[in-house]
């Protein structure tokens, strides 16, 4: 029987049997400005992680991305490039994930402001320099914000 080691949150590993691991694409928004990248801290662990979230069947990743940003950050965002993919493994809810995370560039539509309404959580919501981030701090998505930057800094 194959398995596949499977990190859950807190850093415990699991061996998981694979035919038990379910599949999901994910959708994650890469918002970059000002030389700071808009982040969320998860409260239990105080990693990072990039905003978006898993699609459910039949969902289409640009207009779920622009659904969770209106919902979570009060703007209508603009979707530029395809900026990362990459498959990862989570524990969500007793379950176990493979998950294909596509990573798109998230602009501010013209003259938007943000506001967070939804902020108790989990989640907070952070601006955080570019330049001081570090592999360690992220739950998962670094090399995504890696590629988000190297691509703002190209376009400017």
């Amino acid at each position: 029987m194959t398995t596949v080691d499977i990190f859950d949150a807190q850093g415990h590993l699991h061996a998981v049997p694979s035919q038990s691991i379910s599949y999901r694409p994910a959708a994650y928004g890469i918002f970059i400005e000002h030389d700071q990248i808009l982040l969320l801290r998860d409260q239990e662990t105080d990693l990072l992680l990039v905003p978006g979230r898993h699609l459910a069947e039949n969902e289409v990743p640009a207009q779920i991305l622009r659904t969770y940003f209106q919902e979570w950050a009060g703007i209508t965002p603009r979707l530029g490039a395809l900026l990362f993919i990459e498959n990862q493994y989570q524990q969500e809810d007793g379950q176990f994930w493979q998950f294909s995370a596509l990573y798109y560039e998230v602009k501010r539509a013209s003259l938007a402001s943000i506001a967070f309404p939804h902020q108790a959580g989990q989640y907070s919501p952070e601006w955080l320099p570019l330049d001081n981030i570090d592999r360690k701090q992220f739950q998962f998505g670094y090399e995504a914000v890696q590629a988000g930057k190297l691509y703002h800094q190209s376009s400017k």
